[in-house]
């Protein structure tokens, strides 16, 4: 379950890169809890990165509603809040719950799974606490 009070503002930095411009929370049920999840102004992302050449399939990456999933995925992802499984689990949790269609957000996970090992094991000490820095988590339950 996932709830999403409002869309993210965001501003484009560069053509892979996108920057929070206003504070932004959800909320997720993770292993039988909820948490409620602020990432604050300033969080830089990628947003969904997809190859140009899938974009014909999935779409462009910085179009919402996958914008909107990609933020918090970045966030869980960069954070190491989660196992990344369980990340990887919430991102398509998220697509079904904006109504992206099951074809292609199974398509977006599939390649999440295969591929995210290799951005999270870039991570480092210093990025994971930088990553932290810009969220704040209350457990509801």
């Amino acid at each position: 379950m996932v709830n999403f009070p409002k869309s993210p503002l965001v501003r484009h930095i560069t053509n892979t890169r996108c920057v929070l411009e206003e504070d932004f929370s959800f909320t997720v049920k993770v292993n039988g809890k909820h948490y409620h999840i602020e990432i604050q102004q300033g969080f830089i992302f990628d947003g969904a990165s997809i190859p140009r050449i899938a974009w014909r399939v999935v779409g462009h990456p910085y179009q919402m509603p996958l914008l909107v999933c990609a933020l918090p995925h970045d966030i869980l992802y960069a954070s190491e809040f989660f196992k990344k499984e369980e990340c990887d689990w919430i991102f398509l949790e998220l697509m079904k719950s904006v109504g992206i269609n099951w074809i292609k957000r199974n398509t977006i996970w599939s390649a999440v799974k295969l591929f995210g090992g290799l951005v999270w094991l870039k991570h480092t000490k210093y990025s994971i606490n930088k990553a932290k820095s810009y969220m704040t988590v209350k457990i509801l339950d």
